[in-house]
């Protein structure tokens, strides 16, 4: 099984946000006892898109051992190491939140036809009038709307704010994952992978 982490570049060296431990490429950690969702132990998603929340600049591909403790989406092992890992750059992240509200964008847009909020926040990087344009869908009930409107927002903020444009993908993959939840399992299924696939490609594509 393969799951996925981020952690942190910094000083040159690879530290968790967790307690600021260094971690060392292909270097077992383990601890002596079971682990704890939420308390003890190492966590990772089997997915790199549920890893998003926890973001970084540095995704991990890592190797679990010992006994495990299975979350909703997070499962926390009793020990790890990195074997493969790939720098997540801002502009990695901005591009990230883009493509995911890109994906719900016509969610808003089939339900607001003359609505081009969502979508020139997405093409100008202004992120205001689009936030707007989800308040009022959320308040006459076009939820799902409401949240791709959201996703696109927090995408124009990836784009401009740099220095927070991990915080708003993660927003933007949230807000997506709303949106297409609210219209069905599958679209939200098809919504997942198809984001999946993109981090996929690239880090394969090495940035």
């Amino acid at each position: 099984m393969t799951y996925y982490k981020f952690l942190r570049f910094k000083n040159g060296q690879v530290v968790s946000d967790w307690d600021e431990s260094v971690w060392e490429r292909s270097e077992w950690r383990d601890i002596a006892t079971a682990p704890v969702l939420q308390a003890e132990g190492f966590y990772a998603t089997e997915r790199i898109a549920d890893a998003v929340p926890w973001f970084g600049n540095l995704l991990a591909e890592v190797e679990v051992r010992g006994l495990s403790v299975a979350g909703n989406v997070v499962t926390a092992h009793q020990g790890m190491r990195i074997v493969r890992a790939w720098k997540f750059s801002r502009q990695d992240w901005a591009d990230l939140a883009i493509h995911a509200a890109s994906l719900v964008l016509p969610i808003f847009e089939s339900r607001f036809p003359d609505d081009k909020r969502p979508r020139a926040a997405l093409q100008s990087g202004s992120a205001a009038a689009a936030a707007r344009a989800a308040g009022e869908a959320t308040e006459i009930g076009a939820r799902s709307a409401g949240h791709a409107a959201r996703a696109a927002a927090a995408a124009a903020d990836a784009r401009t704010r740099t220095a927070d444009a991990a915080a708003y993908a993660a927003l933007a993959v949230n807000s997506a994952d709303g949106a297409a939840h609210g219209i069905s399992p599958a679209m939200r299924a098809d919504v997942r992978d198809k984001i999946e696939a993109w981090l996929h490609e690239r880090i394969l594509s090495g940035n």
